[in-house]
């Protein structure tokens, strides 16, 4: 009989352990490691869900494509743990910037996308970009050096500028790259 019970009581730890580390595996397929930033897939399905609110409530969803300008210097010059400590501190700051219904995700590399539930009008959406390009663009003390990054902002806007989530990325970042061969800033499709 006790050998029964030391049994279950393993296999009731084997299972709670297992339970434990298929929620951290799920968390880590879904968040960034550096950042804790969702990543592109799920920021993707909360921009998908966003739209589908919009749809339903005839409402209008903007989208912000960030890019940090100076990142691949950055890192060439200080190292991937700067390059990473710099990530960690914007993701902070736009984390920070965020209205309670936004969501911000990495998007890949030092690229970030914004989900702006509820964004009334381009001018709105400008006002939010100033905002969230105040807060990309970066500077960190980093082992006793500054480091600093700039940000090239994109906007778009649903319906106005695309129908769709995959329309809507295209023209935010086509947006960004526009900024981005201007200098840097804030720019609508």
């Amino acid at each position: 009989m006790l050998g029964w019970a030391r049994n279950s009581a393993r296999a009731s730890r084997f299972e709670h352990d297992r339970e434990q580390m298929i929620v951290k595996l799920e968390d880590m397929s879904y968040h960034d490691a550096v950042t804790g930033l969702p990543r592109r897939a799920l920021i993707l399905d909360r921009l998908q869900m966003a739209l589908a609110q919009a749809q339903r409530d005839h409402g209008v969803v903007g989208l912000l494509f960030i890019d940090l300008d100076g990142f691949k210097r950055l890192n060439d010059e200080h190292g991937h743990a700067a390059g990473d400590a710099m990530l960690r501190f914007v993701a902070d700051q736009l984390g920070a910037s965020l209205r309670g219904s936004d969501s911000a995700g990495r998007y890949g590399g030092d690229e970030f996308l914004v989900v702006l539930p509820g964004c009334s009008d381009a001018r709105a959406l400008a006002q939010l970009g100033a905002r969230f390009l105040a807060a990309a663009t970066a500077e960190l003390t980093w082992q006793g050096q500054v480091l600093t990054v700039g940000a090239s902002l994109g906007g778009a806007l649903y319906p106005t500028n695309a129908s769709d989530s995959p329309g809507l990325v295209v023209a935010a970042d086509k947006a960004m790259y526009r900024a981005k061969q201007g200098g840097g800033g804030y720019v609508a499709a």
